[in-house]
């Protein structure tokens, strides 16, 4: 009954798929919401035809949303951003941070971690690089915490995270005016 919100779609290697996705809801697909009248992430496997086989809140009792997925040696990770303190987010978050989670392949949380400064930090997006770690772009208006090098207002702000969630290396990116990242993509090389 509430703002329910698809943003990635992956398919599962059973046939089914995962959704990366916010929900106000906690009714109908959707239960275990931690905040009235705000999103938590929500992450869905449905089968082939379309059947919920399961569908799990994470969160806490303010925003959170999930954006994008990726699976590496069966465990998903799933960004995007966390604005609570409570819950399944860390309370060291600030404002708006990065938020990675690690679930086993039944959507059990493995860990929940958060990067960024004191301001609003987001990922768009992510990929595995060919030596098995996770970058993630989107952006930036800290200058502070784990955020170095500012050009402008707001960036484009790419980190390289393990598999065990440490944070590997960041990079501002930009100029003087507002930048987003909204993909990033491993190349060849």
């Amino acid at each position: 009954s509430g703002l329910d919100i698809g943003n990635h779609i992956r398919i599962a290697d059973d046939g089914g798929y995962l959704i990366a996705a916010s929900s106000s809801s906690n009714d109908g697909d959707i239960s275990g919401n931690h905040g009235t009248g705000y999103t938590d992430g929500v992450f869905m496997k449905i089968s082939a035809i379309g059947t919920v086989v399961w569908s799990k809140c994470f969160g806490g009792s303010k925003n959170e949303e999930l954006l994008d997925i990726e699976i590496i040696n069966g465990t998903t990770f799933i960004a995007g951003y966390a604005n609570s303190n409570d819950g399944d987010i860390p309370p060291s978050q600030k404002n708006y941070d990065i938020w990675l989670l690690a679930l086993d392949a039944n959507g059990n949380k493995i860990f929940s971690k958060v990067y960024g400064g004191s301001q609003n930090d987001v990922a768009y997006s992510m990929t595995t690089g060919t030596d098995g770690t996770l970058t993630l772009a989107g952006y930036t208006t800290s200058t502070d915490g784990d955020v170095t090098g500012a050009k402008g207002s707001q960036d484009y702000w790419v980190i390289n995270i393990s598999t065990t969630g440490k944070l590997n290396w960041q990079k501002v990116l930009g100029g003087t005016d507002a930048e987003y990242a909204h993909a990033v993509l491993t190349d060849k090389d």
